[in-house]
């Protein structure tokens, strides 16, 4: 399994309409865009599930990473 997921939802939308894909690592926060331009949701979110599966991850160790990436940052108080 890999460190890296490729990522994608509603939040992607570019003003001009089209979706970016992006990339987290585990337990690093935030993402880079790794795919702009597509033009449905469905089409990016087709690519980045078989860019994960290709990187031999299931669709739940690619959400367990974006996940990592999303989480508070260990030791950081409210």
């Amino acid at each position: 399994m890999g460190n890296r997921a490729l990522y994608v939802d509603e939040a992607m939308q570019q003003p001009d309409g089209t979706f970016t894909v992006v990339a987290s690592e585990r337990g690093v926060a935030g993402y880079v865009n790794v795919s702009p331009g597509w033009a449905s949701l469905a089409a990016a979110k087709a690519y980045a599930d078989q860019a994960n599966a290709e990187l031999g991850l299931t669709p739940e160790q690619a959400r367990e990473i974006i996940a990592s990436a999303m989480a508070e940052p260990p030791g950081r108080a409210n």
